[in-house]
């Protein structure tokens, strides 16, 4: 499904979006790994048989809680920015504040709440198994989500630096409250 990026209700609708990286509310004191497997379909026409091909990708993640190093936006790499975790901090909520699309049925019939996005910065800094962990209100879930998922698109790199642990690239999980409000 593609995201309406619009910036139009930006005086009448505040969209706010927290992200505290190293909150221990959010992740865990120390570091936990566990494995996430994905199997994606992927189906092709095959022009000499007239058929259609179908295969199974099978993708296994192994994904850290709290890497030595934690993940962070690769436009916070410049010296300029000191604190590399606040840097992501702001620019994710800018962000956030900037795409997310506030969906039309929920502010008329005025919806508000807070949606937790969980997600996955694989070791290329590219997001992944994008998810909701918690909501006040579903029906703000799919904005919420579209918004993360689509934040992979709207960078001309990956948007993320991944997390390191022991010197090695790791897949980190994330998790971001979506707040919106009228």
């Amino acid at each position: 499904m593609k995201i309406n990026i619009s910036n139009k209700n930006m005086p009448t609708v505040m969209f706010i979006a927290f992200l505290s990286m190293l909150s221990n509310s959010l992740f865990a004191q120390q570091d936990v790994v566990e494995n996430y497997t994905a199997v994606d379909t992927i189906a092709v026409f095959d022009p000499e048989t007239n058929k259609e091909v179908v295969s199974y990708v099978k993708t296994e993640l192994q994904v850290h809680s709290r890497p030595d190093e934690m993940p962070f936006m690769s436009n916070c790499i410049s010296k300029e920015y000191v604190d590399k975790a606040k840097c992501s901090q702001q620019k994710l909520q800018e962000f956030i504040s900037k795409f997310l699309d506030y969906p039309e049925e929920a502010k008329a019939k005025g919806l508000q709440g807070t949606v937790e996005v969980q997600f996955i910065i694989n070791e290329d800094g590219a997001i992944q198994f994008v998810s909701v962990k918690k909501s006040d209100n579903p029906a703000l879930n799919e904005a919420a989500t579209n918004v993360i998922q689509n934040m992979n698109k709207y960078f001309s790199e990956d948007p993320w630096v991944p997390g390191f642990h022991q010197g090695n690239r790791v897949a980190t999980k994330m998790l971001v409250p979506v707040q919106f409000k009228l």
